[in-house]
């Protein structure tokens, strides 16, 4: 399966492979090899979407798996595992990453979908995650479609320790 002809194959020859269609393989080669997977996405017939859907859905999946790695040691390891699922999303999603006390994964669940500039959070989803997983750590992890890495004010507010910064983003204290 790994050493299929695939493997060998341009950009080009995948694009026509996938959507049998010459016109998009033009279109992808006027722009340089620049193509858009969505709009590859809506030239296929409904049954070649959800087939070609599910297969990027388990190779991100399998991404995500720790390649040998035992635990959860620093920030780098939480984007690791999360980047796959998150980085080419159009809104706002909010996933919590429950962890047992040597730091392994128990669950990751996303837990909010937002729109562009926000996704709202319940607390309280949350905390019923974790305590139904017996977590004894957990990351918030969530996403910036417009590709920033920087925190924005909002995120800024959200994880601030300081309970008048909690109240100004409606955030609940955790007292």
């Amino acid at each position: 399966m790994f050493d299929s002809a695939c493997r060998y194959m341009s950009d080009s020859e995948l694009i026509y492979e996938i959507t049998n269609n010459k016109k998009l393989v033009t279109e992808a080669e006027r722009q340089g090899g620049e193509y858009d997977l969505n709009g590859l996405f809506s030239s296929l017939t409904p049954g070649r979407k959800k087939v070609a859907t599910a297969a990027i859905e388990l190779y991100k999946r399998l991404q995500s798996r720790h390649n040998g790695q035992d635990a959860i040691r620093c920030s780098q390891d939480i984007d690791a595992l999360i980047h796959p699922f998150l980085w080419d999303l159009p809104n706002e999603e909010l996933w919590v990453i429950a962890l047992n006390t040597a730091a392994k994964v128990i669950k990751k669940v996303r837990v909010s979908v937002g729109g562009i500039s926000r996704t709202a959070v319940d607390v309280r989803l949350i905390m019923r995650i974790l305590v139904e997983a017996s977590a004894t750590q957990f990351a918030v992890v969530h996403n910036h479609p417009s590709g920033s890495k920087h925190p924005s004010r909002d995120c800024l507010l959200y994880t601030s320790p300081s309970p008048r910064d909690r109240q100004k983003s409606r955030m609940p204290s955790s007292a």
